[in-house]
């Protein structure tokens, strides 16, 4: 029994068990798909890599630039063109296994880095991967958790430079902000900070000498700067010559009402959670479970009240990192809510900076991964203390199993988000006549995609020649 248990504390290959997403999610609801991101990253790849290399499209509204799309060039496009002789769903669930299990496995490295025994630390990967932070994103929009994957990564790379003083620890944190950081700039933005903290925290605990701390920040900004620069370059254009979408889009007033200390807390509080539509159809299945499920939410509030005690309880030499890296996190997240009664620190940032720069900002949640990812160090040090290892593992992977929505759903398809395949036998038809021609004009115009057979996220009419229709918001070019 005790060689058994001793296997179980420090085993080196248990972070397979983190790859359970590629069986979990192959053998579920096969040959259904989400509107997830793009319609063409399953239908035209290459045709959506291609587009990805000009900031001009002039298949879509009459012309127009294009925001962040440079993204697509790494690494979803090459994703979706290489896996392209897969089925569709097959192709959506491998992509979706893939960024959960990358980050389980990155929330691993980063407990072991930090002197966490290796099955614990598999815990600690579990516990970072049933976080409640995926669920807005997992069903409609999976590019916007690869943040999300690599802070565990970050985090442990960043310790690395400081141990070793190796250039290649700086390297990686470069590589893995530029391939995050594509689709979304301010995802990326939430927890890129991460490295400059983490070694200034070691400046102030005179573990480094300010002369190398200066050091590591600069060669750590800059690398990232030019790895990065193929998107950053997108980016700055479609802000200066694209349309104003975050004028007619969500507030930040709206943005900031839901992020709360106490749902933050448990890795909550992306507004979209909580939308519901006129006629009471919720904007994400999982999301009203999250937000409605007395189980789901008790279970959230445990892990995260259970991860926090282990981070700054446990004696440990990095309890002053992980409670510096929580409350920056923390302040993060929460952002300018409560947005008519705001927090000083809110205040100083609704009176000095502009609209425009907090309306960019607006989605002040995506700082929960760095949160998330101290919460799960921080169960499995607490868990470390349990000598019974064995015995608490079956139930901590219950409760994960509990605090994360798709589970409750059974499902990792969203009913609200489903798409068929390939569209209805009538949809073919056209499609195949747009081949021919070379601009169609849509009506009436319709409002995010949705049909009576599915939702697309974008018509897919644009994946077979330029299209003009009425849109939500007023895009492309006013020439």
């Amino acid at each position: 029994m005790r060689q058994q248990l001793h296997f179980i504390r420090s085993s080196r290959h248990s972070w397979v068990f983190l790859l359970w997403p590629f069986v979990v999610f192959l053998l579920s609801d096969r040959g259904r798909l989400n509107a997830d991101t793009k319609y063409d990253l399953t239908v035209a790849p290459g045709r959506l890599i291609t587009s990805s290399l000009s900031t001009w499209d002039e298949v879509s509204h009459g012309g127009w630039v294009l925001q962040q799309h440079a993204g697509y060039l790494w690494p979803t496009g090459p994703f979706f063109f290489i896996t392209s002789p897969l089925p569709d769903w097959i192709q959506q669930r491998l992509w979706v296994a893939l960024i959960i299990a990358v980050g389980g496995i990155g929330a691993r490295w980063a407990a072991r880095t930090v002197g966490v025994a290796p099955a614990v630390a598999t815990l600690a990967g579990l516990i970072y991967q049933c976080s409640p932070y995926l669920v807005p994103y997992l069903a409609r929009t999976s590019v916007m958790l690869l943040p999300w994957a690599v802070v565990g990564w970050l985090f442990g790379s960043s310790l690395r430079a400081i141990r070793w003083s190796a250039p290649r620890w700086i390297a990686v944190t470069a590589l893995l902000i530029a391939t995050a950081g594509g689709a979304n700039t301010t995802a990326i933005a939430m927890v890129s900070w991460l490295p400059i903290a983490v070694f200034f925290i070691a400046y102030r605990d005179r573990t480094i000498s300010g002369r190398h701390f200066a050091g590591l920040s600069v060669a750590a900004t800059a690398s990232a700067f030019m790895a990065s620069a193929w998107w950053v370059a997108s980016a700055v254009i479609g802000a200066r010559f694209g349309p104003d979408l975050l004028g007619f889009s969500e507030t930040v007033r709206d943005v900031s009402s839901t992020s709360t200390g106490l749902e933050v807390f448990r890795g909550a509080g992306y507004w979209l959670n909580y939308v519901v539509d006129p006629n009471g159809s919720p904007t994400s299945t999982a999301g009203r479970l999250l937000t409605e499920d007395p189980i789901v939410i008790i279970a959230t509030f445990a892990i995260a009240i259970v991860g926090l005690i282990g981070a700054v309880t446990t004696r440990s030499p990095h309890r002053r990192l992980f409670a510096i890296l929580m409350m920056i996190s923390l302040i993060l997240a929460i952002g300018v809510h409560p947005y008519d009664d705001p927090s000083p620190l809110s205040k100083v940032m609704l009176d000095w900076f502009p609209e425009g720069v907090l309306s960019a900002f607006r989605s002040s949640t995506r700082a929960i991964p760095v949160w998330s990812l101290v919460i799960a160090i921080g169960c499995a040090q607490l868990l470390s203390r349990v000598r019974t290892t064995a015995a608490i593992a079956a139930p901590t992977v219950a409760l994960c199993a509990v605090a994360a929505p798709w589970f409750t759903l059974g499902s990792i398809v969203d009913p609200v988000l489903e798409r068929p395949s390939s569209p209805p036998a009538n949809w073919d038809i056209l499609l195949d006549t747009l081949d021919d021609v070379d601009r169609v004009l849509v009506l009436p115009g319709t409002e995010f995609s949705t049909f009576d057979w599915g939702h697309t996220q974008d018509t897919p009419c644009t994946s077979h020649a330029a299209v003009i229709t009425r849109e939500l918001l007023p895009l492309g070019s006013p020439d």
